[in-house]
């Protein structure tokens, strides 16, 4: 009897839980029965959908700022690598379509243009009055030239790379006319000549259209033999062009420079084209040594006392054609590449 009337330990623990149980049902239904509390417990949830609603955006606001934070760090990342690779000599090279600045001086010294003689037999002029004719005809573009010097200005941008040229010019001969003899005139100032140490090359143009060569000298008369030129990062070389022309012909050519650099080769023309020719036949002159135009030989169509020969022209071509396709490095380009 006294066994059964003790209180078993399953019963004895699970007492307090039902009481609590029972306590919390209780005060749920009197809540449930009270309108206060029941009210109040529908804005207490309200109020929680609302805070979970602005937590949720907060999070998200974070979160965009902080894609943007990494966004704004890669692109900081990027434009240090880029800065790095622009600094790198190599690359810059390999962006340069043209591996040559050139600068021209084309001084003028004489002109060649259309004129009645009669018009001129009575003309005096002093040499300022010649001198300023001369600078107006030639802004009218009026004119040729049988000016024989040219002077450029050869320099490497480059930041690395050197630059290879070819041991001679390039001249595009695009068109030849056969000059009329009469209705010319020309004054001649004759001031020219190089100085200096410059990359001396000499050229001779026929009468035919296409490319010839004007091939590096040794400034004694002679071929300096170089297989070809360099030009390293930023230096600068001064070149003097020296052309014949057979008389009797006005042509229009370019000239170009041919080279190799960071694996390409191309040709450099200096800007524009230029118009030169030397009369065959006597015309009124003006040479600055009067103070009228004189009928005489033009005197770029006189050498050594007597006309220029057409014969030792073509010789003197011939040997310039020869040198340059002696050349071991660089050949001239083809029509196609031109």
């Amino acid at each position: 009897m006294a066994d059964n009337e003790a209180a078993s330990p399953r019963k004895v623990a699970y007492e307090p839980a039902a009481k609590a149980a029972a306590a919390t049902r209780r005060m749920v239904e009197a809540c449930g029965r009270h309108p206060f509390a029941t009210g109040l417990f529908a804005l207490l949830g309200i109020f929680g959908l609302v805070f979970s609603f602005y937590t949720y955006g907060v999070d998200r606001q974070e979160s965009a700022e902080g894609t943007k934070q990494i966004e704004a760090l890669d692109a900081a990342i990027e434009e240090v690598r880029q800065e790095v690779a622009r600094q790198d000599p190599g690359r810059r090279d390999a962006g340069l379509a043209d591996p040559l600045i050139i600068e021209v001086r084309d001084v003028i010294d004489n002109v060649t243009f259309q004129a009645a003689e009669e018009s001129l037999a009575r003309l005096e002029l002093s040499a300022d009055d010649a001198t300023s004719w001369m600078e107006r005809i030639e802004a009218e573009e009026r004119h040729f030239s049988s000016t024989p010097d040219l002077w450029f200005t050869l320099r490497s941008p480059a930041d690395r790379n050197f630059v290879q040229l070819a041991p001679y010019l390039l001249i595009d001969v695009q068109q030849v006319s056969r000059l009329a003899p009469d209705k010319l005139a020309a004054i001649f100032d004759g001031g020219r000549g190089a100085e200096g140490a410059v990359r001396e090359f000499d050229g001779v143009l026929l009468p035919q259209e296409g490319l010839q060569a004007a091939p590096l000298m040794d400034g004694e008369g002679g071929y300096a033999g170089a297989d070809y030129l360099t030009l390293s990062p930023g230096e600068m070389e001064e070149a003097f062009l020296t052309l014949g022309f057979v008389p009797g012909y006005v042509y229009r050519f370019r000239i170009g420079v041919q080279w190799r650099f960071d694996g390409r080769d191309g040709v450099s023309w200096l800007p524009g084209s230029y118009l030169r020719g030397v009369p065959a036949e006597p015309l009124p002159v003006y040479d600055y040594t009067s103070s009228r135009f004189v009928r005489r030989m033009h005197p770029d169509a006189m050498s050594d006392g007597g006309p220029v020969r057409a014969e030792t022209l073509r010789e003197r071509s011939a040997a310039h054609a020869e040198q340059v396709a002696g050349a071991k490095v660089f050949t001239p380009p083809s029509p196609s590449e031109r």
